[in-house]
């Protein structure tokens, strides 16, 4: 989780103002389209839908989609840094 979402969301605590902090995988965009890689890449409806849940629901913190994103970005923070990157 972000330490300046963090902080924010203390600054704002006791207010009506809620702090979501959402990561996204790859949700098809024009953004990413170009990348030689989109793993588990969702359609742009599905992706846009489930940021909106989560912001409506209210939550701190989610991967959106949950699945694979969740699992993933625990087993990132074991990898070497070649395994993480793109080379071309």
């Amino acid at each position: 989780m972000s330490r300046y979402l963090e902080s924010l969301r203390l600054e704002v605590f006791g207010s009506n103002i809620i702090v979501t902090e959402l990561a996204p995988g790859f949700i098809d965009t024009d953004m990413n389209r170009g990348l030689a890689s989109r793993p588990f890449v969702i359609p742009l409806e599905k992706g846009a839908r489930i940021l909106a849940d989560k912001i409506e629901s209210r939550i701190n913190f989610s991967y959106v989609p949950a699945w694979p994103w969740a699992l993933i970005a625990r087993l990132i923070r074991f990898l070497p840094n070649k395994f993480l990157v793109e080379r071309n």
